[in-house]
């Protein structure tokens, strides 16, 4: 099994979403990974632009993917895709240069099978990974780091969180009610999430009741209060 993790990185002076990425990292190694990468593109300038003001980006995490061996890659770039197309038509202005996924579209058979052959059986010497395990054991956050990282989260405010929620909600109740009914009538998830383009997800969550939580949640906070007589 291997767990990919789909994310999002914020500029921390304006709390814009400016780029959706996959790791099997955690997010503290792929940030530390962006901030050294020099490649040409919209990302590295911004990216380059917050180092200029002693700045990193902060993640988050939209979705935590386990596959199992056969691995089917097709998952998370589903996920990729569709959460660069939503953040967009949201008006996010994303640095990412592609639609997700491989990043690379339309290319020959041909050079598809010469990139998976190049890849093929590379692993990890055994000296280096003992070494990146002793790296790890060694790695230490200094009370000052931890302090500072405190102090950076104080009065911050996060709007971005239920605006996904919210525009991400496609399914009404009625309408989830009809899925459900579905459901029990022996129709496949994966049948129902493809008529309706929605992620098979949405569904299972509909099944098991949780698909509106949030979403309540939401609209509670969200309510004018009113003062009792």
């Amino acid at each position: 099994m291997k767990t990919i993790h789909i994310y999002i990185l914020i500029d921390p002076r304006t709390d814009e979403i400016r780029y959706v990425g996959k790791t099997e990292q955690s997010i503290n190694a792929r940030i530390n990974g962006h901030m050294q990468d020099n490649t040409p593109c919209h990302r590295v300038h911004w990216l380059n632009e917050l180092k200029r003001e002693g700045l990193k980006p902060r993640a988050a995490i939209l979705v935590t993917i386990d596959l199992f061996e056969p691995f089917d890659e097709n998952t998370w770039k589903i996920e990729e895709k569709y959460w660069i197309r939503k953040l967009k038509q949201m008006g996010a202005r994303l640095t990412n240069n592609t639609i997700g996924g491989d990043g690379v579209v339309g290319l020959p058979a041909e050079a598809r099978q010469r990139m998976r052959l190049t890849w093929l059986g590379r692993k990890h010497k055994p000296e280096t990974i003992e070494k990146l395990k002793i790296a790890r054991a060694k790695r230490v956050t200094s009370e000052e780091t931890k302090r500072k990282m405190s102090e950076s989260q104080k009065g911050r405010k996060i709007t971005w969180g239920d605006a996904l929620s919210k525009a991400n909600r496609k399914i009404t109740e009625k309408g989830a009610q009809e899925i459900k009914r579905r459901i029990e009538n022996g129709e496949l998830v994966t049948a129902i999430a493809n008529e309706l383009k929605i992620h098979r997800t949405t569904i299972s969550k509909i099944k098991a009741g949780t698909y509106f939580m949030k979403y309540r949640e939401f609209t509670q906070r969200n309510k004018p209060q009113t003062n009792n007589p």
